[in-house]
């Protein structure tokens, strides 16, 4: 080995979460001595002016804190630079003792409370503002779609219109490797519902049609309207400004449209005792959270005194792990709730595999189970803690979930559902254990083997059975009860069945253009 190189260090998980609780410390301590300060300075009270005065006061907290937090993510992402290496782009193992897989998949996990804190209220200039401070190069006038990485090899220009339901991501993960290649889209670009890029390069004043990728590799020269997963070229762009216009509104129209909600329209429940459910839910839940603080505020007022300055000082910097702890907490909570209305209408009646009409009191009580499963998704989706779902999905049964699964990001019907161990299921990718089929409610599992990688954007029916080793390609849709016997990569719609063979050849195409 050579003067220059140095050997990488190993960075275990006990050192990954003393930097994670390290960060998040350090995210959440200045604001919290701004608000001691204030709460000393101005001591709290119950006037008109006083309780206006919160308001301001919370933005300036949360301001600090996203600023504090950013200072923190960068001292992380410069720790793991520092201590293994500075990932670049190219094709690695899929392993944890590769240096470059370790340094991404660590710089990825380490920014998930700073990205909490830029993403939580789903504004475009705080996410396009954390994304830049990433390195992510974004332009002027850009609408973000849901997902779009926050990583240092993509490019986005000016005046770039993404869809909600987009993808923009400088990395593939497969059963084997890590590919990060460069993602640039030009200026002027539009994707509609269910597109995007991984690896590609799209050229200026190029559309992306409805359901239409740019893969690894793939150029598109730009000023065209594209199609297809491998995008393909359609026309020549001719579309006027007006067009331009209508098209935007239209996908604007198209991302406020709730699809799972139309999809279980049709079976009628009451709302009503649904929203009280739910209120039940978070209320449990928030009880559950602010049981830590409680008891922090017992050790508080006990130990508590103006002139014991290290003390005070020691007490206000447990803070922000309560904090933490106590979202822990409210997760906790909630599941617990969730699976105590769940066994109540699972004592109901039992509801097999099968179709059933959408009158039928079991249709009725799976859709309360189907919502309440879900409404407990987005809450944990709303938090740092996303890996919590599968958990929870455990917890509450019907569901069988392996080791090492991962799919926070997709769309997945929670329950009857069984995934084995080291599976992916992509970001935007739909799994479906039920569905509505001339005027009946059909349900069967979905059974998803062991190293499988659902592709983003891909659907899959009810009673699909995917083998062992298989591939979904991104946008790839397999139809209602498809068995899948053979590892193989599952490519188009309806989906049909090609060699894995071809994934190897398609890592090796670099500057391919596609018109």
């Amino acid at each position: 080995m050579s003067p220059e190189e140095k050997e990488p260090k190993m960075f275990n998980f006990s050192s990954f979460v003393i930097l994670f609780f390290g960060m998040n410390w350090v995210g959440l301590f200045p604001s919290i001595m701004i608000g001691y300060w204030f709460f000393r300075t101005f001591p709290f009270s119950f006037t008109p002016l006083y309780l206006l005065l919160m308001i301001p006061l919370f933005f300036i907290l949360y301001s600090i804190a996203l600023l504090s937090s950013l200072i923190s993510s960068k001292i992380g992402v410069w720790i793991v630079h520092k201590r293994i290496t500075i990932p670049q782009a190219g094709s690695y193992p899929l392993s944890m003792d590769n240096p470059t897989t370790r340094a991404f998949i660590l710089k990825g996990n380490i920014r998930n409370f700073g990205r909490w804190l830029f993403y939580f209220f789903n504004l475009d200039f705080l996410r396009a503002f954390w994304m830049r401070r990433c390195g992510v190069k974004i332009g002027k006038k850009v609408k973000l779609g849901r997902y779009v990485q926050d990583e240092e090899f993509i490019e986005i220009k000016d005046n770039t219109f993404l869809a909600y339901e987009c993808i923009v991501s400088g990395h593939l993960m497969d059963q084997n490797d890590l590919t990060i290649n460069p993602t640039i889209i030009g200026k002027n670009v539009i994707m509609e519902l269910i597109s995007g890029t991984v690896g590609g390069t799209v050229g200026d004043n190029s559309i992306f049609l409805h359901i239409t990728g740019a893969m690894k590799g793939h150029i598109c020269r730009g000023n065209a309207i594209y199609k297809g997963v491998p995008c393909k070229k359609v026309t020549d762009n001719n579309l006027t400004p007006k067009e331009i216009k209508e098209l935007k509104q239209k996908i604007r129209e198209i991302d406020n449209i709730n699809f799972i909600k139309e999809k279980n329209a049709p079976i009628k429940i009451n709302n009503t005792k649904l929203f009280f459910m739910k209120f039940i839910i978070v209320l449990g839940g928030c009880l559950f959270g602010l049981l830590i603080p409680y008891l922090y505020s017992l050790l508080f007022k006990a130990v508590y005194l103006p002139t014991r300055y290290i003390t005070n000082f020691f007490l206000l910097a447990l803070i922000p792990f309560i904090f933490i702890i106590a979202i822990g907490f409210f997760i906790a909570g909630t599941t617990l709730f969730i699976k105590i209305f769940l066994v109540y209408y699972d004592r109901k009646a039992e509801i097999p595999e099968g179709y059933y009409e959408l009158d039928d009191p079991r249709a009725k009580w799976f859709k309360i189970k189907y919502c309440l499963r879900m409404f407990g998704l987005r809450l944990f989706h709303k938090t740092p803690f996303k890996i919590a779902d599968t958990f929870a999905l455990r917890l509450w049964g019907q569901v069988k979930i392996g080791k090492n699964v991962k799919m926070d990001d997709a769309i997945v019907d929670p329950q009857y559902l069984e995934v084995d161990d080291y599976s992916q299921i992509a970001a935007g990718a739909r799994v479906h254990t039920h569905d509505i089929i001339d005027g009946k409610l059909y349900i069967k599992k979905v059974v998803i083997g062991k190293k499988v990688l659902v592709g983003a954007y891909a659907h899959i029916k009810p009673g699909v059975e995917i083998a062992d080793g298989s591939v979904l390609a991104v946008a790839a849709w397999l139809r209602k009860n498809r068995i899948c016997k053979n590892p193989a990569l599952w490519l188009g719609k309806p989906a049909f069945e090609l060699p894995l063979e071809i994934l190897t050849k398609a890592a090796r195409l670099e500057g391919r253009y596609v018109d």
